[in-house]
Parts: structure tokens; sequence; C-alpha cells
């Protein structure tokens, strides 16, 4: 595969997340023996194998600072220390200024099985000729994003959802992309557009095409709640 490095997002408060967040960022929260962002890291690094790690960081950085140092990766990870946070969108675009080559991106509140880190990498095998966003199904009544796909492709990014009440099934962002450094590099980036999603893809997708690729939830918890972090335990707690 050709050069690749992972962005792991980090830098939110988590305020769904309190009051456990008010001691520690969410990524350096535990799910079993080890934290979300730990988990992250040695995953990627160990399947996916990438030229480099970055993690940004803001809200209560010295606590995942310290759960990447444990690690011991020397120069593959390393950190971008935002004390405002920037946002995903223009983290990415920073990021690209520093190493202009393919990214792949994840929610840094994302805890993942190893058979699923390793069907992604299966997917940027066979998929790395464009840009992608990973997606699920969920009920629309319980979801904040919708995409619209057709032949494989998105056409068109949702942030709000009409039909709230509808138990209808739905595409919705998973959290983890794919972008193809030229997608970025022939961008007029718009410093007002923050957050990827849905602004910054939309975005991007005006200068190449976006793939969606369907993952389902095996294997994923996404950790926005305390509840969600229980289940995540519940799940992965004695597994890594």
């Amino acid at each position: 595969m050709h050069k690749l490095q992972v962005l792991l997002l980090c830098a939110g408060e988590g305020r769904r997340m309190f009051p456990l967040t008010m001691a520690k960022a969410k990524p350096a929260l535990k799910v079993g023996d080890h934290s979300i962002v730990s988990r992250l890291i040695m995953q990627t690094y160990s399947i996916i194998a990438p030229h480099e790690i970055w993690v940004n960081v803001g809200y209560l950085a010295s606590t995942i600072l310290e759960e990447g140092h444990r690690l011991n990766l020397g120069g593959k990870l390393r950190f971008i220390y935002e004390p405002n946070v920037l946002g995903s969108f223009q983290t990415l675009i920073f990021l690209m200024r520093e190493s202009p080559v393919d990214t792949l991106i994840l929610h840094g509140d994302l805890v993942l099985s190893d058979r699923y880190i390793s069907r992604l990498k299966e997917v940027m095998q066979r998929k790395s000729d464009t840009s992608f966003v990973v997606y699920h199904y969920r009920a629309a009544r319980n979801s904040r994003s919708n995409l619209k796909i057709k032949n494989g492709f998105v056409t068109d990014f949702e942030n709000d959802v009409s039909s709230k009440c509808s138990s209808n099934r739905i595409a919705v962002n998973s959290g983890i992309y794919f972008v193809r450094s030229r997608d970025i590099g022939s961008l007029n980036v718009n410093s007002s557009i923050a957050q990827l999603y849905p602004v910054g893809l939309s975005h991007i997708q005006r200068h190449g095409p976006i793939r969606a690729i369907h993952m389902g939830t095996q294997g994923r918890v996404s950790a926005e709640s305390p509840r969600d972090l229980k289940r995540a335990n519940s799940v992965f707690g004695k597994t890594f």
C-alpha cells in the first residue's frame, strides 16, 4: 500500500461524557486495561502500519499525552496541540500542509475490534484510488447524520435528519474517513469551514468523488456517553 498516515481526532471536550471527563479527556478513559486512545494507536500501528500516527489534543491534553508516551513508539507517534480547538477539517488542512500524504481519520472515541481494523485495512488496499467515508445503518429517529448514496458513492451529506420520528434505517456517518492527499491539495480552502463532516467533506467532494463504504457496527462502539463506555467495556473489556 502507498504511503499512509493516521489522524486520531481527540481534541474535543466530550461534554456528553461528564462527569467522567472532568479529570480526563474522553479518549484517555479506560476500556479494560487500556485507554480508548492507546487501543487505537496500537491497533493502527500494528495492523495498518502507517508512516506516522498523529493525535490532535486540546482539552486536558496531558492525559492523552501520558497515554501516548507510555507506548514508546518514538517518531511514529506525533501530536498536534490545539489550545483553541481548530475543528476536524482545519486540523486535517494543517496536517496536510505538514505531511501531505493520504490520511486515515478516526474519531478518538471509537472502540474497535482488531477484526474491524483489519477489514478497514483491506478496504484501503482495494479502494485507495478515491477518498471514502465509512457508514453504518441506524433508525432515523436515533440519527444525527444521513448519507445519500448512489452506485457506491456519496451524493450528499446531511447533518439534520428531518424524519426523526421514523424507524426507517438510514445510512449514517461512522466517524471513519480516508482522504487522498490530492483531494486536499487541490482545494482553495475556506478558513470558515471547521468540521470535516458534513461541510468539509462536501467541499472535498467538489474536487473528486467520495466512496461510501459500509462496514456495519459489529466490532465497533462509539463511546459518546457513560452508557456507551459501559457497553464498550462489556464488549471489549477483556480483549484488545
